[in-house]
């Protein structure tokens, strides 16, 4: 946003001197709606008891399935929660604090302003988020089946408004400015998982599981910068108007567009060891490393003014934000573009080996468990970048231009290790209560070490043999709340 309030300041210093002033500020309406649903990775049934009664456990090893006695299903969905933030967290002084930063040496003395009013909704996607079977084959062992909504993200931003008026300092000369941005922007990202497992015994202790996941992945996204200025300079012996987005003699739009349609797809194999000895219960998985390509459209387009230092624009650079000897007197709105275009995007995955053991006691299970992970979850770009329009070259003389060059990003983050606990409470012979907690320790892009912790704090009630339901009540960092029920026939 800092970024654009700075833009309106500089259609207002293009053909003024220092002693000009900003007269009227508008700071516009702006409308923020996002929700999240993010699956806890790394929480899952590890029960022996659990694994009788849930088709779930599979997931995280497919030799769960070897305790599938009966047929069953779960089906677990979230409800939909929309919260407006305004009334919890108030971001105006905060967005006050921004304009007065930027304005500080624009405005008039008698500068009249209307800070953006903003609206900020967020909050948690409804609907079903797992659905998950499971088939014992005779003495053979059992299949599985699951399909779920690991993770969804939406945000959408609507800005509008932004504007203002300047008038010059002078008597002899008058300079009015009107200008006015919209900002639409909207951004979708879901992450889903099919998965087909089987297991079964291999001697009286030792059971075996195979799994192979189907992950999508889908990134869809939208963002316009749409710009809209006059200005006007005038006295007794001159009439001078410059205008945007009006390209009949020259391109002279400021608009920006970022266009993201992506889809990936990618196959995660697992394969997993149980082996019990009395009331103990130990198990090794391992997945492999995996790599996914991001096919579909990935476009940026930018337009700039020549005489515009960018750096300056976003902070990076103390040197003046507009350098007026880069200005063409003829074109003075003149503006260069620049399109990037996106190739050879992939998405990769660690490889995992995870070790746990389950203990029963009296009233109570334990489930410990530890992961070790060989690589990181990475995201490599690479993109075409075309530039065309007009600069200044050794002689003083503009000129067109025309440039081609490529460049290439990684982003990555890497989990080490996951050390997690899980614990079964029988409250009474219907009423189970379950804590999970994991901890991820992981390094960033910035070699920095993160600790991230995870919790699920579930009741479980079983109305019988054949029917129990679940309710997640306090879960970090997402969903809000959840339900679920299992029917085992």
């Amino acid at each position: 946003m800092k970024k654009y309030l700075n833009i309106v300041l500089l259609f207002f210093t293009i053909i003024l001197y220092a002693e000009n002033k900003i007269s009227i500020f508008e700071g516009g309406n702006h409308s923020v709606k996002s929700h999240l649903y993010l699956k806890n990775p790394f929480a899952k049934n590890r029960f022996y008891t659990d694994l009788q009664k849930s088709p779930t456990g599979f997931t995280v090893n497919p030799a769960n399935l070897a305790f599938v006695k009966t047929k069953m299903f779960e089906i677990e969905m979230t409800p939909s929660i929309s919260l407006n933030l305004n009334n919890l967290y108030d971001p105006q002084s905060k967005i006050n604090g921004i304009v007065d930063d930027v304005l500080d040496s624009f405005a008039d003395d008698n500068l009249s302003l209307n800070y953006p009013k903003t609206s900020i909704e967020g909050g948690q996607k409804g609907g079903i988020q797992n659905f998950a079977m499971a088939f014992p084959i005779q003495n053979y062992g059992a299949l599985g089946f699951s399909f779920s909504n690991d993770f969804h993200f939406d945000f959408n931003y609507i800005g509008n408004g932004m504007g203002g008026v300047l008038r010059d300092s002078t008597n002899s000369e008058v300079t009015k400015v009107a200008m006015d941005i919209d900002i639409f922007s909207n951004l979708s990202i879901d992450i889903n998982k099919l998965n087909l497992g089987f297991g079964g015994k291999i001697y009286e202790n030792l059971t075996f599981g195979t799994e192979i996941g189907w992950l999508n992945s889908s990134f869809d996204g939208n963002f316009d910068a749409q710009f809209e200025g006059i200005i006007r300079q005038y006295s007794e012996s001159s009439d001078v108007t410059f205008i945007f987005n009006d390209a009949e003699n020259f391109r002279n739009t400021l608009d920006d567009s970022i266009r993201i349609n992506l889809n990936a797809n990618a196959l995660r194999f697992t394969t997993g060891l149980n082996y019990q000895y009395e009331k103990y219960l130990f198990g090794l998985s391992f997945k492999p490393k995996t790599k996914a390509d991001l096919n579909g459209n990935f476009q940026i387009i930018q337009h700039t003014l020549g005489a515009l230092n960018t750096d300056a624009l976003t902070g990076d650079s103390d040197e003046e934000m507009v350098n007026a000897t880069l200005f063409e007197l003829s074109k003075m709105t003149y503006t260069n573009r620049t399109e990037y275009t996106g190739k050879n995007i992939y998405l990769s995955y660690p490889a995992q080996i995870e070790f746990s053991a389950f203990l029963q006691a009296a009233h109570t299970e334990f489930s410990v468990y530890y992961s070790k992970f060989l690589g990181e979850y990475a995201l490599h770009y690479e993109c075409d970048i075309y530039e065309n329009g007009r600069e200044k070259n050794e002689d003083g003389e503009f000129e067109d231009y025309e440039k081609h060059s490529e460049k290439e990003y990684d982003f990555s983050i890497k989990p080490n290790h996951l050390f997690g606990l899980e614990t079964n409470f029988h409250l009474s012979k219907k009423l189970i209560l379950k804590i999970a907690t994991q901890f991820l320790i992981l390094t960033s892009t910035s070699e920095k070490t993160l600790f991230v912790p995870f919790l699920d704090t579930d009741l479980t009630y079983n109305f019988s043999n054949n029917i129990s339901v679940n309710l997640g009540v306090i879960s970090f960092p997402n969903p809000i709340l959840k339900f679920s029920t299992i029917y085992n026939f």
